[in-house]
């Protein structure tokens, strides 16, 4: 589900930027674990985009309008470095991936989607999200966040079936039972 992080973060007190308040030396930790993780998934050249950090309202309606797009926004912001919060970036990004700008921009400004984008922010705040990504696995209470505990939503998964932990697979193999991927992400 798709939430507005910065509306999270003013709600439970955290900075725009957490990385930014914190002392320079767990920046500089925060930036090589960060680089680690890039080459764990496979080699991923992540680069912030420009303007950062960038107005995300706009991208996200899109997404809840049409959630295939949302891995190539991803693409598009955090490895082209493209500000999709600038609506005439999106729209270009939009297009060019073959999608129907237009029609998804329009879309993105019905009452109904503003609505239900608030509603999945004021949710991560009720149900104690601290950032994104948050995993939730099926009907559980707890709330898993970050892509370092990834490990621990697939135990999750093993553990709701009876079946020995396996590596992360958003569907568990053994029983389909899926994990909410980014339960709430942006």
């Amino acid at each position: 589900r798709p939430i507005l992080l910065g509306a999270l973060f003013r709600a439970i007190g955290t900075p725009n930027v957490p990385m930014l308040a914190i002392p320079e030396v767990k920046r500089a930790y925060g930036s090589l674990d960060m680089g680690d993780w890039c080459r764990w998934y496979g080699g991923v050249q992540l680069q912030f985009p420009e303007g950062f950090p960038i107005r995300t309202v706009l991208p996200l309606r899109v997404s809840i309008v049409e959630p295939q797009v949302v891995p190539m926004l991803y693409e598009a912001a955090w490895i082209h470095r493209h500000n999709i919060g600038d609506e005439s970036v999106l729209r270009q990004v939009l297009t060019e991936a073959g999608f129907n700008a237009d029609r998804l921009v329009q879309a993105a400004s019905a009452q109904h989607i503003k609505d239900e984008l608030k509603a999945n922010t004021d949710l991560a705040e009720k149900e104690g999200a601290c950032g994104v990504p948050t995993f939730q696995v099926d009907d559980s209470d707890e709330l898993i966040w970050g892509q370092d505990n990834l490990n621990v939503v697939s135990d999750m998964l093993a553990e709701a079936s009876n079946v020995g932990a396996r590596a992360f697979n958003p569907v568990h193999q053994a029983t389909g039972k899926r994990a909410l991927l980014g339960g709430w992400f942006q």
